[in-house]
């Protein structure tokens, strides 16, 4: 089964910033029934993943994890994104 990510979009992306959705197009060519019907299971595990998965916003501070507390500022900048500080 081939399965390319013909197309991936992520809204209001931007560098400093967790996107809050991300869209893919998947393709899954296929001339049976077997792998046609595999699709379900693809889009199953697809849902699965995306259910657990975390933003691991820890950016540089994961380096420091153990050694010393660490905390995260978010301050609003004047281009409605947002100032990291750790």
């Amino acid at each position: 089964m081939v399965g390319p990510v013909g197309r991936l979009e992520v809204l209001d992306g931007a560098t400093n910033l967790i996107p809050g959705r991300c869209e893919l197009w998947l393709d899954i060519p296929s001339g049976d029934d077997t792998t046609r019907a595999a699709v379900a299971d693809v889009m199953a595990a697809i849902d699965r993943i995306a259910w657990h998965l975390v933003s691991g916003a820890g950016h540089d501070a994961m380096m420091f994890n153990g050694r010393t507390d660490v905390g995260m500022l978010f301050v609003r900048s004047g281009n409605a994104g947002s100032v990291i500080a750790a």
